[in-house]
């Protein structure tokens, strides 16, 4: 007999429908997601949950526990039903995957909020370069500064932003990216019906208030090995031949160029479209 078989009854009469669509989705999420994927999963896990009759509850069983690579793990199950079931979320790759492909917005109004309004974003985004004598971004307001992680870039990698201001560029973006990805799945949750993350805490579904906790470690924690990979990059790229002789790296602020660098042969499309 499936999990319908087995927890029919236990449906409120009116959600018997949407309660067998969450089951679907519980039961047909066996690849490792990103974060995003993992929200789904844990969203239908606690509104199934929320349609049960309030004597059977108690049969749901969720934890997320913190794996030592950073990752997390949720677990769960529906005794006498479902056996236990487990999926990790937080996978760097899979989430830098993830939030590269999505839309550039300014949520995180990390760029200057006066340039977004006039301009729009890509025009604001044109305006950011790195100072390397103030060691700060120009077209960042300042109470930003501090959130952008410079301090996990390299000073090479500093002094080539400084060359290059679309290496500054290329590193905002990612940082918008991030920080509208972990937003918007917080948004999420919090947007759940009835959802109340504060309530669960130190009751059985404390499972969900816990999730919320880790997506923010999340953030934090994708940030070091964001910063490695930008620095390896970015190193490969200009470690080329054919940009030793047009990279000056001790050039001056006042010296940078925002003109696309004069090399030959497709290798000069390089720095235009770099990517992770």
């Amino acid at each position: 007999m499936g999990v319908w078989g087995k927890i029919k009854d236990w449906v409120c009469r009116n959600k018997k429908s949407k309660a067998l669509k969450k089951i679907y989705d519980l039961t047909h999420n066996d690849h490792e997601p990103d974060t995003e994927s993992a929200l789904k999963t844990i969203t239908s896990f606690y509104q199934l949950k929320e349609m049960i009759y309030p004597g059977f509850q108690d049969r749901f069983q969720a934890s997320v526990t913190e794996n030592e690579d950073g990752t997390y793990t949720f677990a769960f199950s529906i005794k006498d039903a479902m056996d236990e079931r487990k999926l990790v979320y937080g996978n760097f790759e899979k989430d830098v995957h993830a939030f590269s492909a999505r839309k550039l917005t300014n949520n995180s109004e990390f760029l200057d909020t006066s340039n977004v309004s006039r301009e729009g974003v890509d025009a604001a985004l044109a305006k950011v370069a790195y100072n390397v004598a103030l060691d700060k971004l120009e077209g960042i307001s300042s109470p930003n500064q501090d959130r952008l992680y410079l301090h996990l870039l390299s000073e090479r990698t500093k002094q080539k932003m400084g060359f290059d201001q679309r290496l500054a560029q290329e590193w905002i973006t990612l940082q918008m990216k991030c920080f509208d990805y972990y937003a918007l799945q917080r948004s999420s949750l919090d947007s759940i019906e009835g959802m109340d993350l504060t309530k669960t805490i130190e009751t059985e579904n404390e499972w969900i208030y816990n999730f919320a906790r880790s997506m923010s470690s999340i953030k934090r924690n994708i940030q070091k090995p964001l910063a490695e990979k930008f620095n390896n990059k970015t190193n490969r790229l200009y470690d080329e031949p054919i940009y030793a002789e047009i990279t000056d790296l001790k050039a001056v602020h006042s010296e940078r160029t925002d003109k696309p660098l004069r090399a030959m042969t497709s290798q000069s499309q390089t720095i235009q479209n770099f990517r992770l």
